[in-house]
């Protein structure tokens, strides 16, 4: 099987429904992670990924769950040493994803806040998207919204940094795949799960996960924030314009679509754009709104650009 039909064939298995990439699907995709053995063929694979993505081979969509998958291979065969190769930031930053969740399940409990100190304070996209593994890592590893938040709080970066771990703790709880799930994270109403919580903005910001799966549907929209309560409502539709943007692979037409000329929505949808690099998309999603409306629109972009240039 080639590399390219082997890709194709993971990650349309994976997509629906939103489901994470915690496991190998199938034995040619066990096989094939199996036999990274060090650095050299992780940096491998990591460049084969970079290049099938810019030439459009994969989606980016299809190569950030990928590359969740091979963080956590290489950090069993590498650890965190890692975390600096040249294309460790491809497709969102998954690699680092998966790098640094799979490391929250190996260290010792005194360590886990600390483990993205090396990327400095949370306002780089290296230091942002590391922080969000973690999340995905704590809740991972216990299973436990709140005990998780806890750590998140301790991470050292200030505000920011404990709201994107969080980010990836509500993620993670919202997307399923633990036995110890909460069950009311999908099953009844994520508004009031969200409420909670400390952190329940950042929650609701995600919930748009729970909310697509108790409609029996990958496809998102404004209108499924209509519930949410007085106040709450613009994350929510915050949540949608960054979701309609990655599961998309940043398709202008499909953000409008769910978006429904919602500006919160849209100019969350360009911010994400900008953040992950995709400024040709994101651009073209601002020329697509009226002359007035394209102004903030413009400035999302160009700040959420600004973390990623930055590194």
């Amino acid at each position: 099987m080639t590399r390219f039909a082997y890709w194709t064939f993971v990650a349309v298995l994976i997509l629906p429904g939103l489901v994470s990439a915690h496991d190998c699907v199938d034995s040619a995709c066990a096989q094939d992670v199996a036999s990274i053995a060090g650095q050299d063929d992780v940096a491998h694979v990591l460049s084969d990924l970079s290049a099938d993505y810019t030439s459009g081979r994969l989606s980016s969509q299809q190569c950030h769950l990928l590359a969740h998958q091979l963080g956590r291979r290489a950090f069993d065969v590498s650890g965190l040493s890692v975390a600096g190769l040249k294309d460790a930031h491809v497709c969102r930053s998954g690699f680092i994803h998966g790098l640094f969740e799979h490391a929250v399940l190996r260290a010792d409990s005194s360590n886990l806040s600390s483990l993205c100190l090396a990327y400095g304070p949370g306002t780089t996209a290296r230091s942002l998207n590391c922080l969000h593994g973690l999340g995905h890592g704590l809740y991972s590893r216990f299973g436990d919204v709140e005990q998780s938040l806890a750590y998140c709080v301790k991470t050292g970066g200030g505000p920011i940094a404990a709201k994107v771990c969080a980010g990836g703790v509500f993620m993670d709880a919202f997307l399923g795949g633990h036995s110890n799930r909460p069950a009311d994270a999908n099953d009844s109403d994520p508004f009031v799960f969200c409420q909670r919580f400390d952190f329940a903005e950042e929650c609701l910001r995600y919930s748009v996960l729970g909310l697509s799966r108790r409609h029996l549907s990958s496809t998102i929209s404004v209108k499924d924030c209509d519930g949410a309560p007085p106040g709450f409502s613009v994350f929510c539709r915050q949540g949608v314009g960054v979701f309609s943007a990655k599961l998309n692979d940043y398709n202008p037409r499909s953000i409008l679509a769910s978006c429904s000329n919602d500006s919160t929505c849209m100019n969350a949808a360009a911010f994400e754009s900008g953040f992950s690099g995709e400024a040709f998309k994101g651009s073209a999603l601002c020329l697509s709104t009226g002359m007035v409306e394209s102004i903030p629109c413009w400035t999302h972009l160009v700040g959420g650009y600004s973390y990623y240039w930055g590194g």
